[in-house]
C-alpha cells in the first residue's frame, strides 16, 4: 500500500482545493492511504467526509508529520516550499502557466522535487522552459465531477454566464469592455445547471476548472484562447476559442446565439468529452502511476 500524505496552505475553496478533495476521496477508495495537511473550508470538507485530514502545522513540525509515510504529494507553491527541506520522494503539483522564477531558492526547491504533476501541457511547457526534464513531468488533467443529468438546452434561463470577479488577469476588464449583458455567478456549481453559455476570460490559465466544469453541464464555453484554455476547450466541438479582443467575445457569443440548436449540440459534445478525458477516476488513477513513478 502507498502511504501518501497531502499538504495544502490554500486559504480559500478554489479550484485546486476542489481537485485535492476528490483526489484525496478517490485515493482513500482505491486503498491508498492518505492524509491531508490542510486548514480553513478545505480542512473543514474533508472532516465533514470522515476523510483522514488534520491541521497543517507549521514547517518546523513537518518533519514530524511526515514519518510513516513513503511520500509527499505537495498541492501548491508554499507546500513546495515547506517540503522541499523534508528527506522524502516529493510529488509537486503545478496549476499556473505563469513562468517559474530563475532565483536561487526557487531553483533549489525544484531540485527537490521527485517528479511534477501538470495539470496540462501548457504547465509542462512551462516546467520544461523552467529546466525541469520532461522524464519528470505527468500531465494529469483535473477530475471534474459529471451530473448524471442536465436540464434541456432550450429550459435553461440564465442565457449568458461569466465568473464573478474584479481581477484582471480573469479578464473581468475585457468582459466590461465586450458590452455584452453578462450574469455574474459566484456560485458556478448552481448557476451552470441553468445556463446557455459560459463566458471564460483570461490572461493566462493553467487550465480552467469553470470551463471543464460548463462542459460536464452541457454547456457550451466561450473561452480566452491562452494557456491550457486550448485544452478545455475544442474549439468548435465543445465551445469557441477566442482573441482577448472585446470585439471577438462578443462576436462568439452572438455566433453561439443565432443557432440555438449548434450550441446546444456543442454543449453536449462538451459533455460527452469529459466523460471520456476528464472523470475524477482518471485523476485519480493517472496520480497513483505518478506515485509509483516516484517511489520506483
Amino acid at each position: 500500500m502507498i502511504r501518501s500524505l497531502h499538504i495544502d496552505t490554500g486559504r480559500e475553496m478554489r479550484g485546486g482545493q476542489w481537485q485535492v478533495l476528490q483526489l484525496v476521496r478517490g485515493l482513500a477508495k482505491r486503498n491508498v492511504a492518505a492524509r491531508l495537511l490542510a486548514r480553513g473550508p478545505l480542512l473543514d470538507a474533508a472532516l465533514a467526509e470522515g476523510l483522514d485530514a488534520t491541521l497543517l502545522p507549521n514547517p518546523f513540525a513537518l518533519s514530524a508529520a511526515v514519518k510513516g509515510f513513503d511520500l509527499i504529494h505537495a498541492h501548491d507553491a508554499k507546500s513546495h516550499t515547506w517540503s522541499a527541506i523534508v528527506r522524502k520522494p516529493l510529488v509537486v503539483a503545478r496549476r499556473v502557466a505563469f513562468p517559474i522564477r530563475t532565483g536561487f531558492v526557487s531553483a533549489w526547491k525544484y531540485r527537490q522535487a521527485t517528479r511534477f504533476i501538470a495539470i496540462s501541457q501548457a504547465v509542462k511547457r512551462e516546467l520544461i522552459v523552467a529546466g525541469i526534464p520532461a522524464s519528470k513531468i505527468d500531465v494529469v488533467f483535473d477530475g471534474v465531477s459529471i451530473p448524471e443529468r442536465v436540464i434541456p438546452f432550450e429550459n435553461r434561463d440564465i442565457p449568458r454566464l461569466a465568473l464573478g470577479t474584479s481581477d484582471a488577469m480573469k479578464g473581468s476588464d475585457l468582459a466590461a469592455a465586450s458590452g455584452l449583458e453578462l450574469q455574474f455567478s459566484h456560485n458556478l456549481a448552481d448557476d451552470l445547471v441553468r445556463t446557455k453559455v459560459l463566458v471564460y476570460l483570461s490572461r493566462n490559465e493553467g487550465l480552467g476548472s469553470a470551463a471543464l466544469l460548463a462542459s460536464a453541464h452541457a454547456v457550451p464555453v466561450v473561452a480566452s484562447s491562452v494557456g491550457g484554455l486550448v485544452e478545455a476547450v475544442e474549439h468548435d466541438v465543445t465551445g469557441l476559442l477566442v482573441e482577448n479582443d472585446p470585439a471577438a467575445i462578443a462576436a462568439a457569443v452572438h455566433r453561439l446565439e443565432a443557432d440555438p440548436t449548434w450550441a446546444a449540440r456543442l454543449g453536449q459534445q462538451g459533455r460527452e468529452r469529459m466523460q471520456v478525458m476528464f472523470t475524477v477516476d482518471r485523476m485519480v488513477d493517472a496520480t497513483i502511476a505518478s506515485y509509483r513513478k516516484a517511489l520506483a
